[in-house]
């Protein structure tokens, strides 16, 4: 009887391990959309159209597990999964997980990538208008030299 009721304490505990897991996958995965939305709409100038084509980082959707718990009588239930094969599933989503979070990597060093150019070409516009100025200022020097003469 200890037995079921040790299987019962570690149903309930890998239930809301599980819970939690897909919670968190789940927030995950719509503040990756969320962010490669807010990216689009960045590098587009502000506009409401996304390009779905340039995305980097593809999500999929799985669904839930199912959780069935033994009951008292000890047979009316689907048997409890190993432990050995509850951790195999945690260590498939962690592995999930973590390549997730290397596709966000990788978008947010493309998108710093990105950034520096628009820096870099900001700075020569600024250094071109400036020497057009200048220029401009030089002539209308001369023409006023040339006038007062």
């Amino acid at each position: 009887m200890l037995e079921v009721a040790n299987n019962k304490e570690l149903q309930v505990k890998l239930k809301k391990l599980c819970d939690e897991q897909d919670v968190y996958r789940e927030k995950v995965e719509n503040d990756c959309m969320v962010n490669k939305a807010k990216a689009s709409m960045k590098a587009l100038g502000n506009t409401l159209k996304v390009v779905a084509e340039e995305d980097d980082i593809e999500t999929e959707s799985q669904l839930k597990r199912t959780r069935t718990a033994v009951s008292s009588a000890g047979g009316s239930g689907s048997e409890l999964p190993s432990v050995e094969e509850s951790l195999h599933h945690i260590s498939e989503a962690l592995t999930q997980s973590i390549n997730l979070l290397l596709g966000i990597q990788v978008a947010s060093d493309l998108q710093a990538s990105a950034l520096h150019r628009i820096e870099r070409q900001t700075a020569n516009i600024h250094f071109t208008m400036q020497n057009q100025i200048d220029k401009v200022d030089y002539r209308l020097k001369r023409v006023k030299r040339h006038i007062k003469k």
